[in-house]
């Protein structure tokens, strides 16, 4: 065989084209489903502050401010109240010191009056009655020096206070017609008013009847000496005849 058979081949022979390769098609990318997104808290905006208009968290803060200051003020009060009256010193002052002490006992005793004073008023006359009386009273002091004296002066002070506060109050009732006041008194206690008593008529005055004389005895009716009656003797020495007398 000959090279034009090997390579010319025959005209008959039509020549065979290669089958194209296959055509390789990518692979369809599934993509993930995307998770539902985490659901975030609302975020809430401020209100934007007005004009002229504190924040309210200023105001709660200057509020707890004026709280902590008036706190602290209270205490330093009570703390001074409650703090001792220095003494003065026995050597440098003794007549200090002793008048320090003695106003010190003064104190103390009047103290122990008063609490003594008040527990027998609250149990003879009630605590609510008691106390009204002490807030009159604390009243009148600041408008009357000489009522607080008065009553610093009292064995029972407490008592004295309440009396003094029904006496005041039963005077502003009374007013100033005191007759008006009886009336309204008899009326609430269903007594009628007394009718007026008529005024009573001059009594005459009545002339002593004249006194006659009595005129003097004779000595034709005078008993004679050797009656029965015997002779009364008469004048400064009838006592010292009557001694004679047998």
């Amino acid at each position: 065989m000959g090279i034009e058979e090997l390579f010319g081949g025959n005209q008959d022979n039509a020549e065979i084209p290669a089958e194209p390769a296959p055509t390789v098609e990518p692979e369809p990318v599934i993509e993930a489903p995307v998770d539902a997104a985490i659901e975030q808290p609302p975020v809430v905006a401020e209100p934007e502050p007005q004009p002229h208009m504190v924040p309210l968290n200023v105001l709660h803060e200057v509020r707890d401010e004026l709280k902590e200051t008036k706190r602290r003020l209270q205490e330093m009060e009570q703390q001074r109240q409650a703090a001792p009256i220095d003494s003065p010193d026995p050597y440098d002052d003794p007549h200090g010191f002793a008048a320090h002490q003695n106003a010190q006992v003064q104190q103390a005793l009047i103290n122990q009056r008063f609490q003594t004073s008040d527990l027998i008023a609250r149990q003879q006359h009630g605590a609510e009655t008691v106390e009204a009386a002490a807030a009159w009273a604390t009243e009148r002091a600041q408008r009357d020096p000489g009522f607080a004296q008065s009553y610093m002066q009292q064995p029972h002070p407490i008592d004295w206070i309440v009396q003094q506060h029904k006496r005041d109050g039963l005077l502003n009732e009374i007013g100033d017609n005191v007759d008006d006041w009886f009336t309204r008194e008899a009326a609430k206690r269903g007594y009628a008013p007394a009718a007026p008593i008529a005024p009573a008529l001059p009594v005459a005055q009545q002339q002593p009847a004249p006194v006659q004389p009595t005129p003097p005895r004779s000595l034709a009716s005078a008993p004679s000496k050797g009656g029965t009656i015997k002779d009364v003797p008469t004048g400064p020495m009838a006592s010292l005849g009557a001694v004679f007398q047998g």
